[in-house]
Protein backbone atom coordinates (compact mmCIF):
# COMPACT_ATOMS: atom_id res chain seq x y z
CA UNK A 1 0.00 0.00 0.00
CA UNK A 2 1.22 3.43 -0.83
CA UNK A 3 0.73 6.31 1.75
CA UNK A 4 0.90 10.07 0.24
CA UNK A 5 2.90 12.69 2.51
CA UNK A 6 1.27 15.00 4.22
CA UNK A 7 2.66 17.04 6.22
CA UNK A 8 1.40 20.51 6.91
CA UNK A 9 2.56 23.55 8.95
CA UNK A 10 0.14 26.05 10.38
CA UNK A 11 0.78 29.85 11.33
CA UNK A 12 -2.17 30.93 12.86
CA UNK A 13 -1.59 34.52 13.25
CA UNK A 14 -3.86 37.71 15.17
CA UNK A 15 -1.56 39.83 12.69
CA UNK A 16 -2.99 40.87 8.96
CA UNK A 17 -1.01 41.72 6.28
CA UNK A 18 -0.33 45.36 6.72
CA UNK A 19 0.33 46.64 3.54
CA UNK A 20 1.43 50.39 2.81
CA UNK A 21 3.30 52.04 -0.07
CA UNK A 22 6.36 53.15 0.70
CA UNK A 23 7.23 53.92 -2.87
CA UNK A 24 5.87 54.33 -6.33
CA UNK A 25 2.14 53.24 -5.87
CA UNK A 26 1.67 53.18 -9.65
CA UNK A 27 4.52 50.94 -9.83
CA UNK A 28 5.35 48.46 -13.41
CA UNK A 29 6.13 45.12 -12.95
CA UNK A 30 9.05 44.07 -15.44
CA UNK A 31 8.49 42.53 -18.82
CA UNK A 32 10.88 39.79 -17.79
CA UNK A 33 8.46 38.28 -15.14
CA UNK A 34 5.63 35.50 -15.33
CA UNK A 35 3.07 38.70 -14.80
CA UNK A 36 1.16 39.33 -10.88
CA UNK A 37 -1.47 37.67 -9.46
CA UNK A 38 -4.30 40.45 -8.31
CA UNK A 39 -5.64 40.02 -5.02
CA UNK A 40 -9.20 39.02 -4.51
CA UNK A 41 -11.63 41.21 -3.66
CA UNK A 42 -13.58 44.65 -4.94
CA UNK A 43 -11.65 47.84 -6.16
CA UNK A 44 -12.77 50.57 -7.01
CA UNK A 45 -11.64 52.51 -10.14
CA UNK A 46 -9.39 54.94 -7.61
CA UNK A 47 -8.31 51.79 -5.93
CA UNK A 48 -4.84 52.38 -4.23
CA UNK A 49 -2.36 49.91 -5.65
CA UNK A 50 0.38 48.66 -4.47
CA UNK A 51 3.15 46.20 -5.86
CA UNK A 52 4.69 43.56 -4.13
CA UNK A 53 7.59 41.48 -5.77
CA UNK A 54 8.49 37.97 -4.35
CA UNK A 55 11.57 35.92 -4.17
CA UNK A 56 10.82 32.38 -4.08
CA UNK A 57 11.52 31.79 -0.54
CA UNK A 58 9.94 29.31 1.99
CA UNK A 59 6.13 28.25 0.84
CA UNK A 60 6.34 31.73 -1.40
CA UNK A 61 7.27 29.99 -4.80
CA UNK A 62 4.01 31.19 -7.08
CA UNK A 63 2.07 33.88 -7.13
CA UNK A 64 -1.05 32.27 -5.73
CA UNK A 65 0.47 31.38 -2.68
CA UNK A 66 -0.36 34.70 -1.72
CA UNK A 67 -3.89 34.41 -2.36
CA UNK A 68 -5.38 33.64 1.27
CA UNK A 69 -3.53 36.42 2.58
CA UNK A 70 -4.10 39.25 0.22
CA UNK A 71 -7.67 37.84 0.27
CA UNK A 72 -7.96 38.37 3.97
CA UNK A 73 -6.11 41.89 3.68
CA UNK A 74 -8.80 42.82 1.42
CA UNK A 75 -11.80 41.82 3.47
CA UNK A 76 -10.48 44.83 5.94
CA UNK A 77 -8.77 47.37 2.69
CA UNK A 78 -11.05 46.93 -0.39
CA UNK A 79 -10.04 49.97 -1.57
CA UNK A 80 -6.18 48.45 -2.16
CA UNK A 81 -5.42 46.19 -5.09
CA UNK A 82 -2.20 44.03 -4.14
CA UNK A 83 -0.63 43.00 -7.38
CA UNK A 84 2.34 39.99 -6.53
CA UNK A 85 5.26 39.50 -9.06
CA UNK A 86 7.62 36.61 -8.59
CA UNK A 87 10.96 36.36 -8.54
CA UNK A 88 13.68 34.02 -8.67
CA UNK A 89 17.04 34.18 -7.50
CA UNK A 90 18.87 33.20 -10.90
CA UNK A 91 17.64 37.13 -12.12
CA UNK A 92 15.96 38.48 -9.50
CA UNK A 93 18.38 40.71 -8.61
CA UNK A 94 19.26 42.08 -11.96
CA UNK A 95 14.97 43.40 -12.21
CA UNK A 96 15.53 44.77 -8.82
CA UNK A 97 18.30 46.91 -9.64
CA UNK A 98 17.15 47.49 -13.08
CA UNK A 99 13.54 48.65 -11.69
CA UNK A 100 15.24 50.63 -8.78
CA UNK A 101 17.73 52.06 -10.86
CA UNK A 102 14.74 53.36 -13.28
CA UNK A 103 12.41 54.64 -10.68
CA UNK A 104 9.84 51.77 -11.45
CA UNK A 105 10.90 49.57 -8.38
CA UNK A 106 7.83 48.14 -6.39
CA UNK A 107 6.72 48.91 -2.95
CA UNK A 108 7.43 46.14 -1.25
CA UNK A 109 10.01 43.42 -1.34
CA UNK A 110 9.20 39.76 0.33
CA UNK A 111 12.60 38.50 1.01
CA UNK A 112 15.36 38.33 4.02
CA UNK A 113 15.83 41.46 5.47
CA UNK A 114 19.23 41.66 5.72
CA UNK A 115 20.03 40.51 2.23
CA UNK A 116 17.89 43.17 0.47
CA UNK A 117 18.99 45.95 3.03
CA UNK A 118 22.68 45.54 2.53
CA UNK A 119 21.93 45.42 -1.34
CA UNK A 120 19.83 48.17 -2.03
CA UNK A 121 19.43 50.74 0.70
CA UNK A 122 21.90 51.75 3.25
CA UNK A 123 24.82 50.18 3.96
CA UNK A 124 25.86 48.97 7.68
CA UNK A 125 29.16 47.62 9.16
CA UNK A 126 29.29 44.52 10.81
CA UNK A 127 31.54 44.47 13.98
CA UNK A 128 32.47 40.79 15.29
CA UNK A 129 32.57 41.04 19.36
CA UNK A 130 33.68 37.47 19.93
CA UNK A 131 31.08 34.82 17.93
CA UNK A 132 33.38 34.38 15.07
CA UNK A 133 30.49 34.75 12.37
CA UNK A 134 30.79 37.77 10.14
CA UNK A 135 32.10 41.09 10.66
CA UNK A 136 35.24 43.06 11.30
CA UNK A 137 38.00 41.60 13.63
CA UNK A 138 40.25 44.66 13.10
CA UNK A 139 38.35 47.73 14.79
CA UNK A 140 41.05 50.20 12.51
CA UNK A 141 40.24 48.16 8.80
CA UNK A 142 36.56 48.97 10.09
CA UNK A 143 37.43 52.79 10.76
CA UNK A 144 39.18 52.59 7.70
CA UNK A 145 36.31 50.77 5.68
CA UNK A 146 33.82 53.22 7.35
CA UNK A 147 36.02 56.17 6.04
CA UNK A 148 36.07 54.85 2.37
CA UNK A 149 32.32 54.32 2.23
CA UNK A 150 31.90 57.67 3.78
CA UNK A 151 34.23 59.36 1.31
CA UNK A 152 34.50 57.46 -1.97
CA UNK A 153 31.07 55.64 -2.56
CA UNK A 154 29.04 58.49 -2.98
CA UNK A 155 26.15 56.49 -3.96
CA UNK A 156 26.07 54.32 -0.54
CA UNK A 157 25.12 56.03 3.14
CA UNK A 158 26.96 54.78 5.91
CA UNK A 159 23.44 53.92 8.37
CA UNK A 160 25.40 52.36 11.04
CA UNK A 161 27.32 49.31 12.75
CA UNK A 162 26.14 46.37 14.17
CA UNK A 163 27.02 42.85 16.11
CA UNK A 164 25.70 39.02 15.78
CA UNK A 165 25.95 36.89 19.01
CA UNK A 166 25.07 33.45 19.86
CA UNK A 167 24.45 32.14 15.84
CA UNK A 168 27.57 30.56 15.70
CA UNK A 169 30.14 30.80 18.73
CA UNK A 170 27.45 31.05 21.57
CA UNK A 171 28.82 33.96 22.67
CA UNK A 172 25.70 35.99 25.06
CA UNK A 173 24.48 39.09 24.30
CA UNK A 174 25.72 40.96 27.35
CA UNK A 175 25.52 44.76 28.80
CA UNK A 176 29.50 44.65 28.47
CA UNK A 177 29.16 43.28 24.73
CA UNK A 178 26.62 45.97 24.06
CA UNK A 179 28.89 49.00 25.86
CA UNK A 180 31.71 47.36 23.42
CA UNK A 181 29.43 47.82 20.52
CA UNK A 182 29.19 51.53 21.30
CA UNK A 183 32.47 52.50 21.51
CA UNK A 184 33.46 50.90 18.04
CA UNK A 185 30.52 52.94 16.52
CA UNK A 186 31.90 56.20 18.64
CA UNK A 187 35.19 55.38 17.47
CA UNK A 188 33.78 55.45 13.75
CA UNK A 189 31.38 58.72 14.44
CA UNK A 190 34.50 60.07 15.36
CA UNK A 191 36.47 59.44 11.85
CA UNK A 192 34.03 60.82 9.90
CA UNK A 193 32.57 63.39 11.89
CA UNK A 194 28.68 62.62 12.01
CA UNK A 195 26.64 60.27 14.29
CA UNK A 196 25.45 56.89 13.38
CA UNK A 197 21.73 56.49 12.24
CA UNK A 198 22.05 52.62 13.53
CA UNK A 199 23.65 51.21 16.12
CA UNK A 200 22.24 46.91 15.82
CA UNK A 201 23.13 45.11 19.05
CA UNK A 202 22.36 41.78 17.66
CA UNK A 203 19.07 39.89 17.25
CA UNK A 204 16.26 37.85 19.24
CA UNK A 205 18.99 37.02 22.22
CA UNK A 206 19.25 40.77 22.77
CA UNK A 207 15.73 40.98 23.66
CA UNK A 208 16.22 40.28 27.11
CA UNK A 209 18.64 43.77 28.01
CA UNK A 210 15.27 45.62 26.49
CA UNK A 211 12.89 44.18 28.56
CA UNK A 212 15.15 44.36 31.78
CA UNK A 213 16.28 47.65 30.78
CA UNK A 214 20.26 46.59 31.19
CA UNK A 215 20.69 47.61 26.94
CA UNK A 216 22.79 50.55 26.63
CA UNK A 217 20.59 53.50 25.34
CA UNK A 218 22.81 54.00 22.23
CA UNK A 219 22.16 50.70 21.02
CA UNK A 220 18.65 51.82 19.06
CA UNK A 221 18.14 48.37 16.44
CA UNK A 222 17.90 45.28 17.00
CA UNK A 223 17.26 42.18 14.35
CA UNK A 224 14.19 40.60 15.77
CA UNK A 225 12.97 37.09 14.09
CA UNK A 226 12.60 34.30 16.77
CA UNK A 227 11.59 36.29 19.21
CA UNK A 228 8.64 37.64 17.86
CA UNK A 229 7.95 34.70 15.91
CA UNK A 230 7.86 32.25 19.05
CA UNK A 231 7.78 34.60 22.02
CA UNK A 232 10.64 33.15 23.68
CA UNK A 233 14.36 32.84 22.94
CA UNK A 234 16.76 30.88 25.77
CA UNK A 235 17.11 32.73 28.84
CA UNK A 236 13.96 34.69 27.90
CA UNK A 237 10.16 33.58 27.66
CA UNK A 238 8.43 36.71 27.08
CA UNK A 239 4.71 35.35 28.79
CA UNK A 240 3.05 38.22 27.21
CA UNK A 241 3.11 37.08 23.70
CA UNK A 242 1.36 34.03 21.83
CA UNK A 243 3.49 30.67 21.91
CA UNK A 244 1.39 28.70 20.01
CA UNK A 245 1.93 30.69 16.09
CA UNK A 246 3.42 27.90 14.17
CA UNK A 247 1.52 24.55 14.82
CA UNK A 248 3.42 21.47 12.62
CA UNK A 249 0.62 18.56 11.97
CA UNK A 250 1.54 15.19 10.94
CA UNK A 251 -0.55 12.51 9.37
CA UNK A 252 -0.61 8.69 10.80
CA UNK A 253 0.49 6.53 8.38
CA UNK A 254 0.95 3.34 10.63
CA UNK A 255 -0.10 2.30 14.27
CA UNK A 256 1.27 -1.01 15.72
CA UNK A 257 2.29 -2.75 18.52
CA UNK A 258 6.68 -3.51 18.54
CA UNK A 259 8.71 -4.19 20.25
CA UNK A 260 10.56 -1.52 21.71
CA UNK A 261 14.31 -2.74 21.53
CA UNK A 262 15.48 -3.40 17.75
CA UNK A 263 15.56 -7.29 16.66
CA UNK A 264 18.96 -7.99 15.32
CA UNK A 265 22.58 -7.17 15.30
CA UNK A 266 22.81 -3.42 15.87
CA UNK A 267 25.00 -1.04 13.53
CA UNK A 268 24.37 2.53 12.87
CA UNK A 269 21.81 4.34 11.12
CA UNK A 270 20.92 6.32 8.15
CA UNK A 271 22.98 9.35 8.83
CA UNK A 272 25.89 6.68 10.32
CA UNK A 273 25.23 7.51 13.91
CA UNK A 274 24.84 4.89 16.76
CA UNK A 275 21.94 4.81 18.42
CA UNK A 276 21.17 3.47 22.03
CA UNK A 277 17.75 2.34 22.65
CA UNK A 278 15.77 1.31 25.89
CA UNK A 279 13.87 -2.04 25.97
CA UNK A 280 10.90 -1.32 27.60
CA UNK A 281 8.54 -4.09 25.82
CA UNK A 282 5.89 -4.49 23.18
CA UNK A 283 4.67 -1.13 23.69
CA UNK A 284 2.15 0.86 20.99
CA UNK A 285 4.14 3.04 18.11
CA UNK A 286 3.20 5.38 15.45
CA UNK A 287 4.65 6.20 12.10
CA UNK A 288 4.19 9.72 11.05
CA UNK A 289 4.98 11.14 6.61
CA UNK A 290 7.62 13.42 8.14
CA UNK A 291 11.38 12.99 8.81
CA UNK A 292 14.68 14.98 9.16
CA UNK A 293 14.57 16.06 5.46
CA UNK A 294 11.67 17.95 6.84
CA UNK A 295 12.56 19.39 10.00
CA UNK A 296 16.27 18.60 11.27
CA UNK A 297 16.27 16.90 14.10
CA UNK A 298 13.53 15.14 15.65
CA UNK A 299 14.71 16.32 19.31
CA UNK A 300 13.53 19.48 18.06
CA UNK A 301 9.69 18.93 17.70
CA UNK A 302 7.31 19.43 20.94
CA UNK A 303 4.64 17.12 20.71
CA UNK A 304 1.18 19.02 22.07
CA UNK A 305 -0.68 15.79 23.32
CA UNK A 306 0.15 14.55 26.37
CA UNK A 307 1.29 10.79 26.03
CA UNK A 308 2.99 11.17 22.58
CA UNK A 309 6.85 10.83 22.84
CA UNK A 310 9.38 10.89 20.02
CA UNK A 311 11.59 7.92 19.53
CA UNK A 312 13.54 8.82 16.53
CA UNK A 313 13.48 9.51 12.98
CA UNK A 314 14.60 8.93 9.46
CA UNK A 315 14.81 10.88 6.74
CA UNK A 316 11.85 10.89 5.58
CA UNK A 317 9.97 9.04 8.98
CA UNK A 318 9.32 10.00 12.62
CA UNK A 319 8.07 6.99 15.10
CA UNK A 320 6.76 8.03 18.12
CA UNK A 321 5.54 5.91 21.48
CA UNK A 322 1.63 6.47 22.04
CA UNK A 323 0.67 3.59 24.67
CA UNK A 324 0.19 6.08 26.78
CA UNK A 325 -2.23 8.65 24.62
CA UNK A 326 -6.20 9.04 26.12
CA UNK A 327 -7.17 8.26 22.96
CA UNK A 328 -6.02 5.00 20.68
CA UNK A 329 -3.96 6.90 17.81
CA UNK A 330 -4.90 5.13 14.69
CA UNK A 331 -3.91 5.33 10.94
CA UNK A 332 -5.07 8.48 9.59
CA UNK A 333 -5.17 10.49 12.83
CA UNK A 334 -3.15 13.92 12.58
CA UNK A 335 -0.56 14.73 15.62
CA UNK A 336 0.29 18.42 16.39
CA UNK A 337 3.75 19.88 17.03
CA UNK A 338 5.47 23.25 18.90
CA UNK A 339 8.35 24.35 16.93
CA UNK A 340 11.53 25.72 17.75
CA UNK A 341 13.37 28.04 15.56
CA UNK A 342 15.45 25.75 13.62
CA UNK A 343 12.77 23.20 13.11
CA UNK A 344 10.86 26.43 11.68
CA UNK A 345 13.53 27.30 9.36
CA UNK A 346 13.57 23.99 7.44
CA UNK A 347 9.85 22.64 7.39
CA UNK A 348 9.06 26.21 5.59
CA UNK A 349 11.92 25.95 3.08
CA UNK A 350 11.19 22.25 2.25
CA UNK A 351 8.67 21.84 -0.77
CA UNK A 352 7.32 18.36 0.64
CA UNK A 353 5.43 20.32 3.61
CA UNK A 354 2.14 22.80 2.74
CA UNK A 355 2.26 25.85 4.49
CA UNK A 356 -1.36 27.12 5.36
CA UNK A 357 -1.89 30.48 6.88
CA UNK A 358 -4.70 31.32 9.68
CA UNK A 359 -5.88 34.74 10.57
CA UNK A 360 -7.57 34.83 14.44
CA UNK A 361 -9.74 38.13 14.39
CA UNK A 362 -11.23 39.71 17.17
Amino acid sequence: MKFKKVAALVLASAMTLGLAACGNGNSSTPSQSSGGASSSGTTSSSATEISLWSFNIGGFTEASNWDSLIAAFNEANPDIKVTVTPINYQDGDQKLTSAITSGSGPDIIFEGPERIVGNYAREGLMVDLGDLREGFWDQDELVQTALEVEREMPHLELAGVGTNLGCYGTVQATPEKMNQLVAVAERVEAAIGRKLDIISGGASSSIRMVLDGTMPPRINHLRVGEGILFGRIWGCDMDFMHKHIFTLRAEVIESKVKPSYPVGELSVDAFGRTRTYVDRGRRRRALLAMGRVDYGECEDLIPREPGVKILGASSDHTIVDVQNTARPVQVGDILEFDLCYATMVYLTSSRSVSVTFKTERG
